[in-house]
């Protein structure tokens, strides 16, 4: 999460970053979008001094995640709050496998796929207030997709296979991504459904079964 090699300070590896789609997904308002993404210009604590954010020379994008910026926040963080080691970057941030919100989330999604839209409101509207939004009436699964993108950003929720589930990684992967300044940070992908929707049976299990396992298609 942390932009690479951290100006110098910590070895930070940053490879997992926010992109322009991600950012301009917010709705105006939304109080998590500066709490999620740092962009150019944003102030933060890092080791104990305020920074305006900017890229650093070995950093492959403009955005950074801001979520778990806490461990490196104080003076002396390190060992107490952060490895010594930067090639392997822990801290002593609780970050939770899943929290309340998903949960809301999920039952929302369950609601909308049964009952249609405006079956997930007072769900999704807990988020929204949350995040100092106004409540919405009717919400559609794509207010879902987008409440559950805005609020798990960067969190252990997986966005891939939330975009497999919804059928929209095809079209989604086939898209480049941006960066602050408009250009690409990432090409457009091929991603083939038939294929990709699921992963590769290890070898190995297929040579313990005695071939009885199948290889998926396309692999």
């Amino acid at each position: 999460m942390l932009t690479n090699k951290a100006w110098g300070i910590y070895n930070g590896w940053g490879y997992y970053l926010p992109t322009k789609e991600l950012y301009d997904s917010y709705e105006t308002g939304d109080q998590r979008r500066e709490a999620t993404i740092l962009k150019p210009g944003d102030k933060f604590m890092f080791f104990g001094a305020e920074r305006s954010f900017t890229k650093d020379a070995g950093a492959t994008s403009n955005y950074q995640f801001k979520k778990y910026m806490e461990p490196f926040s104080y003076a002396n963080p390190i060992p107490t709050h952060v490895n010594p080691n930067g090639d392997n970057g822990t801290t002593d941030l609780n970050v939770p496998l899943m929290r309340y919100a998903e949960v809301l989330l999920i039952k929302a999604e369950a609601a909308i796929n049964l009952s249609g839209a405006g079956a997930g409101d007072t769900e999704l509207n807990k988020i929204r207030v949350r995040a100092a939004l106004g409540t919405k009436t009717g919400m559609t699964i794509d207010d879902l997709k987008r409440e559950r993108r805005n609020e798990l950003a960067g969190e252990w929720a997986d966005r891939h296979r939330d975009l497999v589930r919804w059928g929209d990684a095809q079209a989604t992967y086939a898209k480049p991504l941006h960066d602050f300044d408009g250009s690409v940070i990432w090409p457009a992908r091929t991603f083939n459904p038939q294929v990709h929707d699921v992963w590769a049976v290890p070898q190995r299990e297929i040579d313990n079964s005695a071939g009885v396992i199948k290889q998926n298609p396309g692999w």
